[in-house]
């Protein structure tokens, strides 16, 4: 049996958006939420774009950002190179680097004089247009020319679902590549990772205090990135979509994957266990908690008693 939720982390593309198209009916669930008064994050490894960019993409898709809505991997990277003051060399995109304009350090991977001990680390993010060798070259100098190399890396989903529903290449692959090459562990800023998770749920509590008998639940398309790592030991209750990048016998995968798997892929002593519930879409899920229609939940996966769920 479902607990109450008393709140929601939702990925954005593929649960969302695919591209700069809303996903049928998620423009209607996030409007509901709000009526109901059910207070949600959106929680994202978007790192393609900056954060200017991205709420101004959702606004022409109809769906509004209110301030301290949005959590992104990009944004938990930009909060660590400000703490720990690395100067990094920066595989992003053009529009990824506005949210580091006011960190020290190269604000673009494009010198004209390449020095790696100029830089002290490199971060790493979907930037179609930096990885290439060159850029990743350049990446493998600086780790291997420092005594502390440090890869930091929003995240490392494998792939994801592009604007024509296919799917296209994540930074996961040159995240691994450059952890095998240069010797090095990455260290991942964006989800599955606890202190993501732990973050955006810090950022719920003044909205659901007095709710501690109500747990939060994360929705996403991928029963990796979005549901895997760190989700069942932060308590989360799991959603997966059949949206986005999800394929048939997604939800099956952890019975059949016989490897312990844990950010997005790495081994790290994690095994990811099935998804508490399985809808069809963001909507769906919605219409059930809201409407308490249980009837679009898909059969097979789902309520497992598994996960008690993040008590607030």
């Amino acid at each position: 049996m479902r607990p109450r939720i008393a709140a929601l982390l939702i990925d954005l593309s593929g649960t969302v958006h695919i591209g700069s198209e809303s996903i049928s009916g998620s423009v209607n669930a996030i409007k509901r939420l709000r009526e109901a008064g059910i207070p949600f994050r959106f929680s994202s490894n978007t790192s393609k774009e900056s954060t200017r960019a991205l709420t101004e993409r959702l606004k022409n898709m109809g769906i509004e950002v209110k301030a301290g809505e949005l959590y992104t991997s990009l944004i938990a990277a930009r909060d660590l190179v400000e703490q720990r003051k690395l100067r990094p060399y920066y595989l992003l995109s053009p529009s990824a680097l506005e949210d580091f304009s006011s960190s020290e350090g190269p604000l673009s991977s494009k010198t004209d004089e390449f020095n790696p001990l100029s830089y002290d680390s490199v971060l790493i993010g979907l930037a179609p247009t930096a990885l290439d060798y060159p850029n990743l070259n350049k990446a493998y100098q600086i780790l291997t020319s420092s005594s502390k190399p440090t890869l930091l890396a929003t995240h490392k989903a494998l792939y994801f679902a592009s604007s024509k529903n296919q799917l296209s290449l994540g930074p996961g692959p040159f995240v691994h590549a450059l952890e095998v090459a240069a010797g090095v562990k990455s260290e991942v800023v964006g989800k599955p990772t606890r202190t993501f998770y732990e973050r955006a749920m810090e950022s719920l509590k003044e909205q659901i205090k007095g709710q501690e008998d109500g747990v939060i639940a994360v929705v996403g398309d991928d029963w990796r990135a979005d549901l895997g790592g760190a989700t069942k030991e932060c308590g989360l209750w799991r959603v997966l979509v059949k949206t986005g990048k999800y394929r048939p016998g997604d939800e099956h995968k952890w019975q059949n994957q016989g490897e312990e798997v844990g950010d997005a892929g790495t081994n790290d002593g994690r095994l990811i266990s099935p998804p508490d519930e399985v809808y069809d879409s963001l909507d769906t899920f919605v219409n059930s908690l809201i409407g308490g229609d249980d009837s679009t939940r898909s059969s097979g996966v789902g309520n497992t008693g598994r996960t008690k769920g993040a008590r607030l």
